[in-house]
């Protein structure tokens, strides 16, 4: 009769502890859907273009404003190796999808050619 006691009472003691397991998960994921939508609202920051350099490592074109920022992206962190001035953002920021537009238009620059023509702006000072 002791035995049967203590199973029930293990049992018990399980299913409560699964319980605020769940409840503790669906909480969890409830805050950080709020968090992240609220984060993404103000729409000022985006990133505009992605290139990949190898496994695990990437060069992110970034806009926060009118400011771009060149991003390397690896497993060790981001790191800003370039903000441009409003000039040198210019063939990125003009070649911007308009509203409805297709972005297989052709329209812009790509950023490996916007890129290589800021670099070589610099290389010219």
């Amino acid at each position: 009769m002791q035995t049967l006691e203590a199973i029930g009472q293990v049992l018990w003691t399980l299913l409560i502890t699964c319980g605020i397991l769940l409840l503790a998960y669906w909480l969890t994921r409830r805050v950080a859907g709020q968090l992240t939508a609220k984060r993404g609202a103000g729409g000022r920051m985006e990133v505009l273009e992605q290139l990949p350099l190898g496994r695990d490592q990437k060069l992110v074109l970034a806009r926060v404003g009118q400011k771009l920022y060149l991003l390397g992206v690896s497993p060790a962190g981001v790191s800003c190796l370039r903000t441009f001035t409003e000039d040198e953002a210019e063939p990125w920021l003009a070649s911007e999808p308009q509203p409805g537009a297709e972005e297989s238009a052709g329209q812009g620059l790509p950023f490996r050619e916007a890129l290589r023509r800021v670099l070589e702006q610099r290389s010219k000072r």
